[in-house]
């Protein structure tokens, strides 16, 4: 190969590795870094419902599917921090949770999705993740606890100090 050509390459090279290595962000008051989309998104402990409704309504232009096994979440407490319902699609969606995120996902219609499940297993998470990077949406996984698999790109905890909402970053892609 001689020189013209191996520039043209590497030059190539670095153009893909960037596009498919700068993801583009949500910004986020309480996250430094940004919420990626097309990845996933882990959030744990005490005020990681809090800390996704804060990312939804810090970014008002965005529609958002809400997807839950039992729906625990209030949407007046939504409208109450400023997140208007016409743009948030809530799914009570049974046993049926992993489907009914990556039928949404295939959509492409949500650049925000959040599923509220205790656990997902990795098979699971591979599909989303998959499905989320397809359509560049940020998927957020709000965990019980924290979880270190591979699919997820960015993994946070949420703590009260005081009264207020402390985020500690445990993993970022």
């Amino acid at each position: 190969m001689n020189a013209v050509k191996a520039e043209r390459f590497a030059a190539l090279r670095a153009q893909i590795h960037a596009q498919y290595h700068q993801r583009e962000v949500f910004l986020c008051s309480a996250v430094t870094q940004g919420v990626p989309r097309g990845a996933i998104t882990a959030i744990a402990g005490v005020g990681k419902t809090e800390l996704a409704v804060r990312l939804i309504a810090e970014n008002p232009t965005f529609r958002v599917a809400w997807i839950e096994e039992h729906l625990s979440i209030f949407p007046l407490a939504l409208l109450q921090r400023g997140v208007g319902l016409n743009r948030v699609l809530f799914i009570d969606a049974g046993p049926d949770l992993a489907w009914s995120a990556l039928q949404v996902l295939k959509a492409q219609i949500f650049p925000v999705v959040v599923i509220y499940a205790a656990d997902l297993d990795l098979n699971t998470l591979r599909r989303v993740q998959l499905a989320a990077e397809t359509a560049n949406s940020a998927c957020i996984w709000l965990a019980d606890e924290p979880k270190n698999l591979w699919p997820i790109s960015l993994q946070l905890q949420s703590i009260r100090v005081d009264g207020e909402l402390a985020i500690t970053t445990l993993k970022s892609a």
